[in-house]
């Protein structure tokens, strides 16, 4: 799960003082089981999939200042840039709170950076100034954390993050567009990507709790093509998590069934998960003057903390 946190000078309205905001994530350590699972009783959307965890991507191409984990969803082939647009919400039992994210970053991959032991990445490109629908965003330091501790400086990369209820919002089903002007050998450039409507899940909720022992009919409004759950645990009710399964919910129908015998691989140990339903749309694209592929991306989620009886 991606835990949305503030990065210095992303946000030029005031700092994030309150709670911890969790945007949905495919990338999943933990899986216990891969393959088709069938539904029990059917569905309106099809089989649902335990999905295998994808190969963890280079440092510093996750969003490793803004999400803890690194593990925000991307592909399986090399590319050495990211554009990404990212709207969260999540529900617990005393409080709701969304957030947007916006970020551009491309890497120099004839200019590596080496880290601790094999790891290595690269330092980043200056691209001038850079817009989201005419919203600047705001260029900072890109840091990569070593696994001893710290963080080294390998660049700057553009962000704006939002968490209050006015200004730079994501809104779902709607073309975004992002500018640059360039910088150096990087000419001035212009990318876009329609985004999923916003996706809302109705149910479960966190009043509700929810039985292991029977199979759990889930429900939600918008969403793209696909819709994905990712469950982890929960300790704190906004802190502390850690995935542990990944599952494709099957072509959006706006509901699926989750059968017991998945719930049954949760930790009986724990009472507590979130779960976060998330759809996205990606394309690979050139930009003019840049030599690599590029991630242009936008996602919607919706987090929930959920209380599991047995």
């Amino acid at each position: 799960m991606l835990k949305l946190q503030n990065i210095p000078g992303a946000n030029a309205a005031r700092p994030m003082t309150a709670a911890t905001v969790f945007l949905a994530v495919a990338l999943i350590a933990g899986c216990k089981e891969q393959g088709p699972v069938e539904l029990v009783g059917g569905g309106p959307g099809g089989p649902i999939e335990v999905v295998a965890p994808p190969p963890q991507p280079m440092p510093g191409l996750e969003l490793g200042d803004a999400d803890s984990a690194g593990i925000i969803p991307l592909p399986p082939q090399k590319v050495a840039g990211h554009i990404i647009i990212a709207g969260a919400r999540y529900d617990g039992p005393l409080e709701t709170v969304e957030a947007t994210l916006g970020r551009a970053i491309l890497f120099d991959l004839d200019s590596p950076v080496q880290l601790d032991g094999d790891r290595m990445t690269f330092t980043t490109i200056d691209m001038g100034s850079v817009d989201l629908d005419g919203t600047p965003l705001f260029k900072v330091a890109k840091r990569v954390r070593r696994m001893m501790g710290g963080d080294t400086v390998i660049g700057v990369q553009y962000v704006r993050y939002n968490r209050w209820d006015g200004g730079f919002r994501y809104a779902g089903g709607m073309h975004y567009t992002w500018t640059g002007t360039g910088s150096g050998s990087l000419p001035p450039f212009t990318t876009g990507i329609t985004a999923p409507p916003k996706l809302v899940v109705e149910s479960p909720t966190p009043a509700t709790p929810v039985s292991a022992a029977e199979d759990l009919r889930v429900r939600w409004t918008g969403g793209g093509a696909a819709v994905h759950l990712v469950i982890s645990n929960a300790g704190d009710a906004r802190i502390d998590s850690r995935p542990i399964l990944h599952i494709r919910l099957g072509k959006n129908s706006g509901g699926a069934v989750i059968p017991a015998r998945i719930l049954k691989l949760l930790p009986s140990t724990r009472d507590r998960f979130v779960f976060t339903f998330f759809s996205e749309a990606s394309r690979i694209e050139s930009l003019g003057g840049f030599p690599d592929d590029v991630l242009v991306q936008a996602l919607t989620s919706h987090s929930i903390l959920v209380r599991m009886i047995r």
